[in-house]
């Protein structure tokens, strides 16, 4: 299913201008208002309410131009705004929503392709591999990567899963919370 999704967010991607991606990295709300003309609010909160369980940070009415976010005063908001431009971008793509009808959990792929999205945009491959030069991952790299870019803590797991040389995860664990902060895996585990 990597594969799917790798191929689905490429699609996806090429119908935004390079330029355009390049800036979204050091100027997510910027990008998304002012390039993309794209009508984005902060919200105070946001229908917690998801299929998956998981928390609803942002929203996005498509045939609208509208991407709504809940405000949390952090780098999550970049990777929120990142995936509901997925969303937009998916859209626009006919080609994605063909790939993914017919399979199994088409919704969740669907999530996990705007995830992959919203990395690439906040952490290009360039980047990455100037932070993470080899596919040798360790634990200090995700510090690395975010002190290095304005990507969330979940877009830097992201993008240490996709160095993996096999299949793997990647997690940082909230040891005061006793949870898993953010994971993102490769294979079948």
């Amino acid at each position: 299913m990597t594969r799917i999704v790798d191929d689905c967010a490429a699609i996806a991607l090429a119908g935004l201008a390079d330029d355009i991606a390049t800036h979204f990295a050091d100027d997510p709300l910027g990008t998304l208002r002012h390039d993309l003309n794209l009508t984005v609010r902060a919200v105070g909160h946001l229908d917690d309410s998801r299929a998956d369980g998981g928390v609803c940070d942002g929203v996005s009415y498509l045939s609208d131009g509208v991407i709504l976010y809940r405000t949390t005063g952090n780098r999550r908001e970049n990777f929120t705004l990142a995936h509901e431009l997925g969303h937009w971008l998916v859209d626009q793509a006919d080609d994605v929503y063909d790939r993914l009808a017919d399979l199994d959990d088409a919704a969740k792929l669907l999530e996990s392709v705007c995830d992959q999205i919203a990395r690439l945009l906040l952490l290009p491959d360039s980047r990455l591999a100037s932070v993470v030069p080899s596919t040798v991952v360790e634990a200090k790299h995700v510090t690395d990567l975010y002190d290095a870019t304005n990507a969330s803590i979940h877009a830097c797991v992201i993008a240490l899963k996709d160095r993996l040389p096999n299949m793997g995860a990647v997690l940082v664990i909230r040891h005061r919370e006793d949870e898993v902060g953010s994971a993102a895996w490769i294979g079948d585990i």
